[in-house]
Order: C-alpha cells, then structure tokens, then sequence
C-alpha cells in the first residue's frame, strides 16, 4: 500500500470528478486488491473517505475462480497488512467488504433449460449429482481419448477444425500449458507462411537502443505471428488517447485483429473499441528491440478468460505434457474452475474435455456461507451494491 507517485495521480486526476466506480469479476479481486483499490482513491480524490467518497458497484459471481493468491474479498486481512490499512486508510473498516449488500438479479440465461440444470450442478458443486453431471458432460461433449491428451495432437486438432469465422479457445489449468499450445500453433503457422500459405503475417523484433525502461520480453519468441481475425492478447498495459481523455488497456485484455498496417495493428477488444498498437520498447537478456506487445491467443487459463465467450471451447485439465506425471483435478480443490471454463461456451455440444478422468467440481464452502451472510445481513442504508 505504497504512495502514488506524481506521475500516478497526474495520470488519474480525471478520478477527482467521478461519483461511481465499478467493479466487474469482483470474484476475482482478492481482499489485499481491495484494501489497495480503496487507498489510492483516497489518494487521488485528496479525500479521507472510504474509497475516496465514491459509491462502488461491484459485478460478479463468488462460483467463479477465486482471487489468484489472494484472500478471499470477504476475508480478513492478515495482520500485517490490517496494520498498513489502519495507518494508510484510518477512516475505512477492517473489512471493506462488510459495507456491500447483495442485489441478486433473475437469472435470463439463453440457454435451454436441461443445459442450464446442469451448470447450476457445477455452479454450486452438488455432490449428489456428480454421476448425473459426468454423464452428461461424456453425452453431450466433445470428449478426446486420454492417450491424446498430448500437445501435437490438441493443436493437429485445432488446426483440422480451425474456423476464423467462429470463436475458438484452448482454456488450461495454468500459463505454461496455454503458452505452450499458442507457441505450438504459431509455429505451425510459421511453417506454413515459408511454404507461402495462408494470409499470416510475420513482425520481427526491430533493433532498438539501450534504454533502462525497456519492458521485459515475456513470450518464448520474439516474433509475432498474426493475420486479419486472429485472436491475440495485449502483454503489456497500452496508453491511447480518447478524445481528451488518456485511457490504458489492461495487459491480458483479449482482442480480434481488424487491420494490419506496417506500423501498426488494429485490435477490437469486446468492450468494441478498437485501439491501433504499436510497438513498445522491451529487453531480452542484453538486448533490446521494438515490438507489438501483443501475441497470438488462442489458449487462455482458465482466470484470464473469465468475462469472454466462444463458440468453441476445449479444456485442457492436464498440468504438464508428461504422461507420467499428468495430474488432473481429481487430485486438487479447484473452486469453480470447471463451471467457469465451460460457462464461456455458448453451447456445451462444441465444449471439449481433456482429460475426462477424474473429473471433478468443487464449491468452496465459504461461498454459500458468505452469500447467506449477505442475504442475512442485507441493508438499504449502504451505497454500496454487489451483483
């Protein structure tokens, strides 16, 4: 819970003026977030009030993956850092969660009415039903072999029903599976543009100057593989201009390419707004050059996708490609990653699983409790709302 710098508040003084944030995938923000989101808006608006005065507004569904290392939002903070938020944010409870009510809207779900019993199943992870959910989940999906759940033979799939007129995703249990899968796949792609097929351009890095605030090259190759309507995401935070406001692009913000120019491309994120990037500065062992900080997205983890949607997913449960140490979620406790993952397909017929073995759903028992607490415990006196 650091000071902003000037630089910081310079950059969100237009906050000052602003009555009502918004939060969306509030499962998502854990209570250290929170404590932090609650401390620099008494920081810009230069008022000592909980969040700055402002009234908040909080989206999301607590069945959905939790906080990535963090506490729960509902949580207590650890000692050391109630000690930092007392010091910084004296006027603010403990537990800022505890001024939210919960405003629970009538579920208007477009999907059929068995399909939707049974991501209430997953929802809310009845165990009772597991052998009713697994066997529709085997009826109903995609289901690939287990002796397949290997890297070439999920992207010889992608590449044999590969539609750029629908949305496809690999969603994975962790980053390395889903870098793996785009690495993969671009460099099929690599191959096939030598050989002059397809409509796929290549950017590569172009030699830039030394310079100390290089960002960090994160991907494993420096080249960038993209084409009209591929999907790619943002790696690093963008700053554009929007009328006479500055705006940033969160990195991890998943977009379709519209238009490629030498100098720029053109990406619609799902908000619709559509941002020309260019290159940024970055450094890779000792050297530096320029790129697009973008990179070619078709698998996402399971967190990063939360908030999107596809007519076409497969889920790659599998932790490693190593067929002896393969673990799946049958030996883990992964609060609402299977709900989560299949809610961002349109349809379960075009859901894919992988591997099927040792399929499992889990629902924190904290959730239900908390939810029960707020519905106890709703208030009209508070200006802060939940979803």
């Amino acid at each position: 819970m650091a000071n902003a710098t000037d630089q910081i508040l310079t950059n969100l003084s237009w906050m000052k003026k602003a009555k009502i944030l918004l939060i969306d995938n509030i499962n998502s923000v854990g209570a250290v977030d929170f404590a932090r989101i609650d401390h620099r808006l008494q920081q810009v608006t230069g008022r000592e009030k909980r969040f700055g005065g402002l009234s908040v507004i909080a989206f999301g569904d607590f069945h959905q993956v939790p906080p990535v290392k963090d506490l729960w939002i509902f949580e207590d903070l650890k000692p050391e850092y109630q000690e930092k938020a007392k010091e910084k944010t004296p006027e603010s409870p403990e537990k800022l969660w505890t001024l939210f009510k919960i405003v629970e809207l009538e579920s208007q779900n477009w999907r059929d009415i068995k399909e939707q019993k049974f991501f209430n199943f997953m929802r809310d992870g009845f165990k009772e039903k597991e052998e009713e959910l697994r066997k529709y989940l085997n009826d109903w999906c995609v289901v690939f072999p287990d002796q397949q759940e290997t890297l070439d033979a999920l992207v010889t799939y992608f590449q044999n029903i590969h539609d750029r007129d629908h949305d496809f995703a690999f969603l994975c249990v962790n980053d390395k599976i889903a870098s793996d899968i785009n690495d993969k796949i671009a460099s099929n792609i690599n191959a096939a543009i030598v050989e002059s097929l397809g409509n796929w351009t290549v950017f590569r890095p172009e030699d830039s100057n030394k310079d100390r605030y290089a960002k960090k090259w994160k991907p494993n190759s420096k080249d960038l593989i993209v084409a009209t309507g591929s999907p790619v995401v943002l790696l690093d935070n963008c700053q554009i201009t929007a009328g006479a406001l500055q705006q940033e692009i969160t990195a991890g913000a998943i977009g379709r390419v519209e238009k490629i120019t030498d100098h720029d491309i053109s990406v619609r994120f799902p908000n619709g707004q559509q941002v020309q990037i260019k290159r940024l500065k970055y450094k890779s062992g000792g050297t530096w050059f320029q790129q697009f900080p973008l990179r070619l997205a078709y698998a996402h983890t399971v967190e990063k996708a939360q908030g999107a949607t596809f007519d076409k997913i497969i889920l790659v449960r599998n932790d490693t490609w190593n067929p002896k140490e393969i673990r799946c979620w049958g030996s883990h406790n992964f609060h609402g990653k299977l709900y989560t993952a299949m809610s961002r397909c349109r349809n379960l017929k075009n859901c894919g699983i992988i591997p099927m073995r040792g399929l499992q759903w889990v629902c924190e028992q904290k959730v239900p409790e908390e939810l029960e607490r707020m519905r106890r415990d709703n208030s009209l006196e508070s200006n802060f709302i939940a979803f």
